[in-house]
């Protein structure tokens, strides 16, 4: 069955909007040079973006700076020595109606070379993420607090750029963004092998062991990493109805976006009631291990996993499985930021 998405911003692009064309602007002084443009998609790690999957929301805006070195250097002997080029530490980048670029015009320079770091959603410019010439970064994130249902998206650094490049068919810096955390999506259902005549009531769902804090660090380069996490979790509560919600065929769903980590230690407790007639019978709750039962070793950077329970009883009172996949927009050009 195919994992379904909810989605926390979507986006239809047309064909129109998906060229995106940076214009020639005349300076002050008359001369002609290119306004800097970006060309954004999101991609998957490993995988080459195309322009009829990868457009980034024309609604939707992000974050980036630029570093400026001489044109005769490059970015991984030099970077150390490269100064601001943006007025600001980090710019907002709109969509100026037919293609990407910051509310306050910049143009490229004949004798420098500019280094670009980009994260989404803007948002986030207020909630502890920020831009060096390390990279991206994110301090004290915290997915269940100030982060809850946000997702982070950072673009591959952009070096030693000098011009508007062409790129799956879009026009500018190439800004390919890719999901830094890890999507988790539940689903409870009734089982298959229920008796006839028995109805199964999903009464809770907790989940222990995982982390919900930590660091991000040098995202949109090769060294990027989460640590420090901490604030982990004992009895969170995905599902809770202490008169049972009868379970069908239909999935219920509960979705989190958690930080990536080990699942070593983290743990799923069901509980549930079976009826049959007027005879209600609560079960003990049934704990399974995501590396153990799931075969789920880790929450992976820019994954999508799937948690599947089927809930019966008699000998094999739940039925369960996990799944990953890259964690990306639907065909049909919707894209996941908030």
């Amino acid at each position: 069955m195919k994992n379904r998405t909810i989605y926390i911003f979507a986006a239809l692009l047309t064909s129109a909007l998906a060229l995106s064309c940076t214009k020639i602007t005349p300076t002050l002084d008359g001369e002609q040079r290119p306004v800097i443009g970006y060309n954004v998609v999101t991609s998957v790690e490993g995988q080459t973006p195309t322009k009829a999957a990868s457009a980034f929301p024309t609604s939707e805006s992000f974050i980036s700076s630029a570093y400026a070195i001489a044109s005769i250097q490059n970015w991984d002997d030099n970077s150390s020595s490269a100064t601001k080029f943006f007025n600001t530490e980090a710019e907002e980048v709109k969509w100026q109606g037919t293609y990407w670029s910051t509310e306050k015009q910049y143009y490229w320079s004949a004798d420098k070379k500019l280094t670009f770091f980009s994260y989404a959603p803007s948002s986030l410019k207020d909630k502890g993420v920020s831009i060096t010439r390390e990279g991206v970064s994110a301090s004290g994130w915290d997915a269940l607090g100030e982060h809850k249902d946000i997702a982070l998206l950072v673009a591959d650094i952009a070096k030693d750029k000098t011009k508007n490049e062409n790129y799956a068919g879009f026009n500018g810096v190439p800004t390919h963004f890719q999901n830094k955390l890890c999507k988790l999506t539940f689903r409870f259902a009734a089982s298959d092998l229920v008796d006839a005549g028995t109805e199964v009531y999903l009464t809770k769902a907790t989940m222990s062991g995982f982390y919900t804090k930590g660091d991000y660090a040098k995202g949109g380069t090769g060294a990027e990493s989460w640590s420090n996490l901490s604030g982990q979790q004992t009895d969170y509560v995905l599902f809770k109805n202490a008169a049972g919600e009868k379970l069908s065929s239909t999935f219920i769903v509960k979705e989190m976006i958690m930080i990536p980590q080990s699942t070593t230690g983290i743990s799923l407790s069901i509980s549930y009631k079976t009826k049959t007639g007027e005879l209600v019978t609560p079960k003990e709750p049934v704990i399974l291990s995501m590396p153990d039962d799931f075969r789920s070793g880790k929450w992976g950077k820019g994954e999508h996993i799937t948690y599947t329970m089927k809930i019966g009883a008699g000998r094999i009172p739940i039925l369960f499985n996990g799944s990953a996949e890259s964690w990306k927009h639907e065909d049909g050009g919707t894209i996941e930021i908030k």
